[in-house]
């Protein structure tokens, strides 16, 4: 009951054209003192002084019992009232892009020209550009003289971030087989029912090994519906830009690391993400603390005016 009275200004009435019987109330406490009025009952006594006392204590408490039964009938009639409290939520629908992250680990992304090296910067960007993209599914792929697929695309972000975090130098050995690291990654995105599929690579140089031609790769992406952004970081190639005009995407080119978080971001305002909010009301009955609360402080006067409280006999 407590708790329903503290959240008082947040309820509501289902059936609130009943609290009009509220009104009765008034009338019925005029009918309830003229039928005690004419019920008048009188005992006849030698000597009243004998009785004061004994009469006093329940005479007053008897005066409560037509407050108790009115204050039951005001919370019967709240019950049936159906009071409710009522909960705003927002419902939010995003219809997510697939995306997978397709990054170089070739021995020259030690490189030091930016601080602390290229590696780092390039882990710093895509750890905030996950986090920019909460709706989507997003995957991670590596590659130096060949590839190894990470994660497919997942919601889970702590994963790929975990992932991201753990990259170093060396975990793989050759140099840089952008076809067949591009080739993994779309591995991930072929069974891709979403509407939008984007594969991000990240690259610092010339396809210099592997088995795949880096065109061939931007081939099948086209092919797979596969938008291609490619990021040539310190250093851009024609086959970066070939590859991204290939399918529709575009090359970006990041001498530095205040660049390369500015590719990101602008990547980011390109694929947005279909988002839609519905604010969904859920209502929550308070009924039953009125009901309880009223049937019981009726059963109380009851009690009390056939017990404690009983009216004398003529």
């Amino acid at each position: 009951m407590s708790q329903v009275l503290n959240d008082w200004r947040h309820i509501s009435f289902e059936d609130p054209w009943l609290l009009l019987l509220l009104g009765l109330l008034p009338l019925l406490y005029v009918v309830f003192q003229r039928t005690k009025k004419r019920q008048g009952s009188f005992v006849r006594f030698s000597d009243l002084r004998s009785l004061e006392n004994k009469v006093s204590l329940r005479a007053r408490l008897r005066k409560l019992l037509p407050l108790l039964s009115g204050l039951a009938f005001v919370l019967i009639i709240l019950a049936l009232a159906r009071p409710q409290t009522s909960l705003e939520e927002q419902k939010i629908e995003a219809e997510g892009i697939d995306i997978m992250l397709v990054m170089d680990l070739s021995p020259s992304m030690g490189n030091r020209d930016i601080r602390p090296n290229r590696l780092e910067v390039a882990k710093e960007a895509a750890l905030a550009f996950v986090d920019q993209r909460k709706y989507d599914r997003i995957g991670l792929t590596i590659f130096a003289g060949e590839p190894l697929t990470l994660s497919p695309p997942t919601t889970d972000h702590a994963v790929i971030r975990q992932y991201l975090q753990t990259l170093r130098l060396r975990m793989l050995a050759g140099e840089t087989a952008i076809g067949d690291g591009l080739m993994s990654g779309l591995n991930r995105l072929k069974n891709s029912e979403s509407k939008s599929k984007v594969a991000i690579l990240l690259s610092d140089g010339e396809n210099t090994q592997g088995y795949v031609n880096p065109m061939t790769s931007a081939e099948v992406a086209k092919t797979l519906g596969v938008k291609l952004y490619t990021i040539g970081l310190v250093e851009n190639s024609a086959t970066l830009r070939d590859m991204a005009a290939l399918t529709g995407g575009t090359n970006f080119y990041a001498r530095n690391k205040r660049a390369l978080e500015e590719v990101y971001n602008k990547i980011d305002e390109l694929e947005k993400t279909k988002i839609e909010v519905a604010v969904l009301t859920k209502y929550a009955e308070k009924f039953h603390a009125f009901a309880w609360w009223g049937i019981g402080l009726l059963l109380l006067t009851h009690v009390l005016n056939q017990t404690f409280l009983r009216a004398l006999p003529h």
